[in-house]
């Protein structure tokens, strides 16, 4: 760990932000008066601490915290909001500390494990007349504690790839190793089985290998087609994707009481998926002739509604279909051989790596869990089977 150089890193970061956003970045901290309006927007780091968390037998999780000050000035323009002017600031240094799309985490170039935001933002505004004032939160977390004699130890959740090997009919496919990004954990369990001789002694006196099984769970907040395909069902991966909108309540519009509804990103009507009032939130009943009240009637996405429910509020959903996307056909297709892949999980502390190989693997069960005030995250089960050549896979760690 040096200090300085990861304070540097931090800087950097933010100069990106001059001159479209900020006119200075400086690590001179100056109070706002010392300021010329005309000088702002202006940023200034802060060092805050160096927290750390001690938990016995585990190394400390030493943290960087910065504040950063944002200093904006009104000027004499009494027509713009102060707070206008921290909000696209913040929102600025969010683009700018915005972690790596794929692995979810900004090192800051490897320095440390992740700079992001400590979880609060301060902002002081319409107290100093023009002058706005906000305080930006960085928490940095560090890689390394710089024990000697450390042992291996893996932090955070590593990462993980996954390489088709062949498709369920035995022919190639393509290989392009997949790396699976918003991953929330990886669970590797390597299990014996035992066979034991019996007696008429109480405790058992020997123990032969049964056998042993390499299994897995992995979770991620990433869904991609080509992940479905290529090492879950083995299937067709089609262009073209079909998805669903509830759409927002409108009023059932005058004769001929017809609402044509548009599906978005310019795609194309699919199959109606019901119609609720607007009002109370019960489904209107779908009918094949000329709808009475509380009825409606649908053809070619075209909806038709009965004359004495003009100007009543309707929310239409229906499946519709977009030129882009991937779509997954799951066919009832004759049992075959799984489609395997290569699985190889690596995490790393402190410098030192742990890596393992599994030379081929077979999905055994997706999940796919929908939760409210949360993401999804997809689990995927997976076991590992011995290649041709009866290889399971590696393990390997870095010494200390």
């Amino acid at each position: 760990m040096t200090r300085e150089a990861i304070y540097e890193a931090l800087k950097t970061r933010l100069l990106t932000l001059k001159p479209a956003t900020v006119k200075d970045v400086s690590r001179v901290w100056r109070h706002w008066e010392q300021v010329d309006h005309i000088l702002q927007p202006t940023v200034f780091l802060e060092e805050r601490g160096e927290p750390i968390a001690v938990e016995s037998g585990t190394p400390a999780i030493r943290s960087l915290e910065v504040a950063v000050w944002v200093y904006a000035n009104r000027g004499n323009s009494e027509k713009q909001v102060p707070s206008t002017l921290l909000n696209n600031l913040f929102d600025a240094i969010d683009g700018a500390l915005a972690p790596d799309p794929v692995t979810g985490f900004n090192t800051l170039g490897g320095l440390v494990a992740h700079c992001r935001n400590a979880g609060r933002n301060d902002v002081f505004e319409g107290f100093l007349g023009p002058q706005a004032v906000g305080t930006y939160m960085v928490e940095m977390l560090l890689n390394t504690d710089n024990l000697p004699g450390q042992q291996q130890y893996v932090f955070d959740a590593g990462t993980l790839f996954a390489v088709p090997n062949q498709r369920p009919d035995g022919t190639a496919t393509d290989r392009t190793p997949i790396r699976i990004g918003a991953l929330k954990g990886v669970v590797l369990n390597v299990s014996f089985a035992h066979s034991y001789p019996s007696s008429q002694l109480a405790f058992r006196f020997n123990a032969g290998d049964a056998g042993k099984t390499v299994t897995g769970n992995a979770r991620t907040g990433w869904l991609n087609g080509y992940l479905f395909n290529q090492i879950m069902f083995g299937q067709e991966l089609q262009t073209g994707s079909r998805h669903v909108t509830t759409g927002a309540s409108q009023a059932v519009p005058a004769s001929p009481h017809q609402i044509t509804p548009t599906p978005p990103g310019g795609g194309s009507f699919a199959v109606d998926m019901g119609v609720v009032s607007g009002t109370t939130g019960l489904p209107l009943r779908k009918v094949t002739g000329s709808p009475a009240t509380g009825q409606y009637s649908e053809a070619a996405g075209v909806y038709q509604f009965a004359a004495a429910d003009e100007a009543a509020l309707v929310a239409i959903s229906y499946l519709y279909d977009l030129a882009g996307g991937s779509k997954l056909t799951m066919g009832n297709k004759f049992k075959v051989d799984s489609p395997t892949f290569v699985l190889v999980l690596s995490g790393s502390y402190n410098g030192k790596q742990m890596t393992v190989q599994l030379n081929r693997c077979i999905t055994k069960a997706v999940a796919l869990p929908t939760v409210v005030d949360r993401f999804m995250i997809m689990d995927f089960d997976f076991e590992a089977l011995a290649d041709s050549a009866g290889t399971v896979g590696t393990i390997n760690v870095a010494q200390p």
